[in-house]
C-alpha cells in the first residue's frame, strides 16, 4: 500500500491506494487558516477552544515538524456534534413567556 500527497487549494489530499494503484479513501487535511475559515472564528479563539478542549488538538503533519492540521473529516464531526447538541438543547429548553425561540 502506498500514499499519494497532493496539495490542493483548500489543503492536502492524502489518497490511499494499492499495488494496483486504484484509489480506495481520501484524506483530506485542513491547515489551522482553512479551520479558522470553515468555523469563521479567529486565530486566538481557535487556539483558545483547542487549550480548553473545546476542539480537537491538531497533529503533527511530519515528525519534528513545526507543521499541523486537523483531518476535515474530525472538523465536521465536531460540527456536527455541535449542531445536533444545539438542536437537542433546544428541543428541551423550558419555553419563556413573551420571548421568541424561532
Amino acid at each position: 500500500m502506498s500514499f499519494s500527497l497532493l496539495a490542493s487549494t483548500w489543503g492536502l489530499n492524502m489518497i490511499n491506494t494499492d499495488t494496483t494503484g486504484a484509489a480506495r479513501q481520501s484524506i483530506q487535511i485542513l491547515r489551522h487558516a482553512e479551520v479558522r475559515t470553515k468555523l469563521n472564528v479567529s486565530s486566538a479563539k481557535l487556539f483558545d477552544m483547542v487549550a480548553k478542549g473545546l476542539f480537537p488538538r491538531p497533529f503533527q503533519l511530519i515528525p519534528g515538524g513545526r507543521a499541523v492540521g486537523w483531518l476535515e473529516s474530525d472538523v465536521n464531526q465536531w460540527i456536527q456534534d455541535r449542531k445536533e447538541l444545539n438542536s437537542s438543547n433546544r428541543m428541551s429548553a423550558p419555553r419563556v413567556q413573551g420571548v421568541s425561540h424561532d
